[in-house]
């Protein structure tokens, strides 16, 4: 089985009700995401609009310090 590795990018996003400016550049909002929270945990998630999805979990929790974004196709999901 090859191994494969994942780049992810990384964003401070304790300030941000929406994540659409910093996922300006990204060809589509399609993957995974790993949310880190100001107590150390973390929440590993996938979506298909990784922008809305954030706008849900920001509602809901209000001590999201980041965002680490690996873009996917949509048949890898």
């Amino acid at each position: 089985m090859e191994k494969q590795s994942f780049t992810g990018k990384r964003f401070d996003v304790r300030d941000l009700e929406s994540i659409a400016f910093v996922l300006r550049d990204e060809p589509h909002f399609r993957g995974l995401y790993r949310l880190s929270f100001a107590t150390g945990e973390a929440y590993v998630g996938q979506s298909v609009n990784v922008v809305n999805r954030f706008t849900g979990h920001r509602r809901r929790w209000d001590d999201i310090v980041s965002l680490e974004f690996f873009p996917f196709e949509y048949s890898l999901l």
